[in-house]
């Protein structure tokens, strides 16, 4: 997932006068670790109570269960009876929704009249002008899913050096664990507490594996989700027979490596890999074939292979970049053999640029010459579509050597950092081309899909919409102000999904609410379909319940 950063650190306006000794003084240095604060929009406002609390006494902000302590809300746990109350109260909300008629045991869609022939694979097809997965048994298979299904909860969060915000600690559930700094784009070792996996073992007492994932199988099944999108625990999405997309990274070789200022990159999760590195497809296919048992299950819908990748949102980038590179860079290797075999010489490329360089062996060795005359830029956009389209070649097959059949669902596209040479690429070499798309609605994809790209269905990887009335800071990159409104966004953009033609389903980001205190990268989000003392929205579960009986009559009547 992306964010802006910038959103996480929003400072109210003309806030009221605050008391001596206020928390906020010296904000950033006291929220360590935390990329929404306590005053972030639009979770706090000015007149907010939680201003008016003097240092000494808003520390501990985080009481046992793991929860903002100065705010109450609907659905809040205030002690184990609750953790009790809410597990008797599922069990009931759950047996009351019943069955959704319309689904086979894969979630499909149960109408022979537009059945196939079973093939005991996830499948694509078009049903009336309609993309359309088919599952296992031939049914037509829309896929609503939640990303990062698993046995763990919402994972764990950083104790180390935070102490202080911790009302309590249960040292049962204290580990070690490798926490990433986005900031410096490396992982730390650190102590960290998962108050998710305690509430669920207070509230159902020690469970294994097994029974976690036939917990989590009827619960995804009672609210009409028949997907286990990207990061999910794979293993018990397939013992729950829940259908499972894999994700997967492809192989780090290594980095373009551009030293002039003027020509780096915009990057953001990870350094921009070198996709022409002799060894990147060969170690991708292995990475990827390290998940064949997975895979080869007929619950696999198909495989992701990376996410929100800095691919530039503009179009030549990166091979503008490769100027600065050194001459051992393998993409600036094929560079320089693209230009010499289409210029011939080095003095007709030095007409075309307007360059100045000896030989071909000086424009490997040359770092700190830029150009953009037209030629250039036509240039640094031919060896951009080599180096992108290596990419996707490398991972398509990849996805073939762990099964011929499996669906290669590409590369998660982010908002940002498109341009066209790299969705037509995706286009061309994926079976399906997934979009992360934080908006109000999914058809937004229309504005990163050029002309003319082939005909390949679409599937949205991650959404969501935040609400401001519950304990997190951070209320989503679609935030609104009350849960019900959250909802009320949810359903129309399922609707709108489940209405395009070229849109083959949609995975909300993500199961549980994040920590307040925040994850691996500091994220705190109410964001997920329960909080984490297992706890959930009532009002989504009903909601997406209720799309789910409609969702397939939707689509194809």
């Amino acid at each position: 997932m992306r964010n802006g950063i910038g959103i996480f650190a929003a400072i109210f306006a003309g806030l009221p006068a605050l008391c001596a000794g206020s928390w906020l003084d010296n904000a950033k240095s006291e929220f360590v670790g935390i990329q929404a604060l306590p005053n972030a929009k639009p979770f706090a406002k000015p007149d907010d109570p939680i201003f008016s609390i003097p240092r000494e006494k808003f520390f501990p902000f985080i009481d046992e269960y793991g929860q903002f302590k100065h705010r109450d809300w609907t659905g809040k746990t205030h002690s184990d009876a609750d953790l009790q109350a809410q597990k008797a109260r599922e069990a009931e909300f759950n047996a009351s929704l019943g069955e959704i008629a319309d689904y086979d045991k894969f979630g499909g869609y149960k109408n022979d009249s537009l059945k196939a022939a079973a093939t005991g694979r996830f499948t694509l097809d078009k049903i009336g002008g309609k993309w359309t997965f088919r599952d296992p048994d031939g049914y037509p298979f829309w896929s609503w899913g939640i990303d990062c299904v698993g046995a763990d909860g919402a994972g764990a969060t950083a104790l180390t050096g935070r102490e202080k915000y911790f009302e309590k600690i249960d040292p049962a559930y204290v580990s070690k664990t490798r926490l990433y700094d986005v900031k410096k784009g490396k992982h730390t070792q650190a102590e960290a507490v998962n108050f998710s996996r305690r509430n669920f073992a207070k509230k159902y007492g020690e469970r294994t594996f097994e029974q976690k994932a036939e917990f989590t199988g009827n619960r995804l099944r009672a609210w009409g989700i028949n997907s286990a999108g990207a990061w999910s625990d794979e293993k018990l999405a397939r013992d729950a027979q829940i259908p499972f997309t894999i994700f997967v990274g492809s192989a780090r070789c290594e980095y373009l490596a551009p030293d002039n200022p003027k020509l780096k990159l915009d990057l953001y999760w990870t350094k921009f890999p070198d996709y022409l590195h002799p060894d990147f497809k060969k170690n991708t296919i292995k990475s990827v074939l390290g998940k064949s048992e997975l895979i080869n299950s007929p619950y696999c819908i198909g495989v992701f292979v990376d996410n929100e990748l800095p691919w530039q949102s503009k179009a030549g980038l990166i091979g503008r970049a490769l100027l600065s590179c050194p001459a051992s860079q393998p993409s600036k290797i094929e560079f320089s053999k693209l230009l010499e075999k289409k210029y011939g010489t080095i003095a007709a490329l030095n007409s075309a640029w307007k360059s100045d360089y000896k030989d071909w062996a000086d424009f490997l060795q040359t770092r700190d010459f830029d150009t953009q005359t037209p030629a250039a830029q036509e240039d640094f956009g031919a060896i951009e579509k080599v180096l992108t389209e290596a990419y996707f070649d490398a991972c398509r097959a990849a996805v073939k050597a762990a099964h011929p059949d499996a669906l290669y669902l590409g590369c998660r596209f982010g908002f940002n950092w498109l341009n066209p040479i790299v969705v037509n690429a995706a286009f061309e070499k994926c079976d399906a081309v997934t979009f992360n798309i934080y908006k109000p609605s999914p058809l937004e994809f229309k504005k990163l899909v050029p002309e003319n790209v082939a005909d390949k269905p679409i599937l949205i990887g991650e959404f969501h919409f935040g609400a401001a009335d519950v304990g997190n800071f951070w209320c989503g990159l679609q935030p609104r102000e009350t849960s019900a409104e959250r909802t009320r966004a949810m359903v129309k953009y399922l609707e709108d999904a489940a209405k395009s033609p070229a849109i083959i389903g949609a995975h909300w980001f993500n199961y549980y609410d994040q920590y307040t205190t925040g994850r691996f990268d500091g994220e705190n989000g109410a964001i997920g379909f329960a909080d984490i003392c297992d706890t959930p929205k009532y009002d989504m579960a009903k909601a997406s319940h209720d799309f789910a009986k409609k969702m397939y009559r939707m689509r194809f009547e």
